[in-house]
């Protein structure tokens, strides 16, 4: 061993030897420096398809040029992120699109959605002359309907992009849903502003989105909210509809998916964690109809699931996959808060 490191020693201290180890390593971090540049330049160029306003001025990017000018061709009051215009641009045709022209239309076809409002019109006083004098008189009021613009978002985003033309896989539906709810508001602070009842009164103790899975403890996206009532108090049905599944898994315990049929579309409820059913499949249910009991203890349900505790898992799912699961308070209003428009 000595001799090879007195032969290492002596080889080394040639000038010859030293010049060309001092070559050798000057080509390796030169290597080395120019595949962290072209690294680098890939991730820059990532960054910016995937949202370019972390790498600076947008306004030459055709994608951006479109939004603002369907934005003001519809007079449309909020934003289409561009972030996600990109993705699903991208995710669609397996490449970005190169003209405003076909950008506008594919914003246009798929994501301004037409709204209608009626509201109450003031007539305004009638004015009735005498004696040369103008008298006011009360007039009278009418109702007209409105018709505006907006882009669609949330839960209302997430449906287009599960049906037709689009078809994408659930890896894909879930960069984007990530994309859209990068986070989950603490339960306290979620707000309700659909058109349907709550299935059970109680406290949120958890909304949809991002999390930590209490059982698990791994990183999570909760597909509902989680309701706490009183155990065994009564779930109901949030619409008219018709049972589709009555049963039970070791994830979510008993639990009924009832399919809901609606003028502007058809969606489908999830009550979860169930500690009985009340109904059949094929059966129909009508709003505020008692489908099963507050189930999901540990400790006194047979069948409670992955739980900690006792609660209503709630979801809304836009088809039978599981993982078409939209955002419940979009749907949802509580007794303290205002109805909101019927999804």
């Amino acid at each position: 061993m000595n001799r090879i490191v007195h032969l290492l020693l002596k080889t080394l201290s040639t000038k010859e030897t030293r010049r060309i180890l001092w070559i050798v390593l000057s080509a390796i971090l030169g290597v080395l420096l120019l595949v962290g540049i072209v690294i680098g330049a890939i991730l820059v160029g990532m960054l910016y398809i995937i949202n370019p306003q972390l790498v600076g001025d947008v306004s030459n990017n055709v994608h951006y040029q479109a939004i603002q000018e369907v934005r003001q061709e519809y007079e449309i009051e909020n934003d289409f992120d561009l972030s996600y215009l990109i993705m699903i641009d991208l995710l669609h045709d397996h490449e970005l699109m190169r003209q405003k022209s076909e950008i506008v239309s594919f914003l246009e076809a798929y994501f301004v959605i037409e709204h209608e409002e009626t509201i109450e019109v003031n007539d305004g006083p009638e004015e009735t002359p005498a004696d040369g004098e103008t008298d006011s008189e009360e007039g009278g009021s009418s109702t007209e309907t409105i018709t505006y613009y907006l882009f669609a978002e949330g839960a209302e985003l997430m449906t287009i992009l599960f049906a037709p033309p689009f078809s994408f896989g659930d890896e894909q539906l879930d960069v984007m849903r990530h994309m859209i709810y990068s986070s989950s508001p603490e339960p306290g602070e979620l707000v309700f502003h659909g058109a349907y009842p709550m299935p059970l009164n109680g406290r949120i103790t958890s909304g949809y989105g991002p999390r930590t899975h209490p059982v698990t403890g791994a990183p999570d996206f909760h597909t509902g909210i989680d309701i706490q009532g009183n155990w065994h108090d009564r779930i109901m049905s949030i619409a008219d509809g018709v049972v589709e599944q009555v049963a039970r898994d070791e994830w979510y315990g008993y639990y009924i998916l009832i399919r809901h049929e609606e003028e502007n579309g058809t969606f489908y409820s999830f009550y979860a964690h169930l500690s009985r059913q009340t109904v059949r499949v094929g059966q129909s249910v009508q709003q505020g109809q008692v489908i099963g009991l507050e189930g999901g203890d540990p400790n006194q349900d047979p069948y409670p699931g992955l739980s900690t505790g006792h609660h209503l898992h709630f979801g809304i799912y836009a088809n039978q996959n599981r993982n078409s699961h939209l955002d419940p308070t979009e749907f949802l209003y509580r007794k303290e808060e205002s109805h909101g428009i019927q999804p």
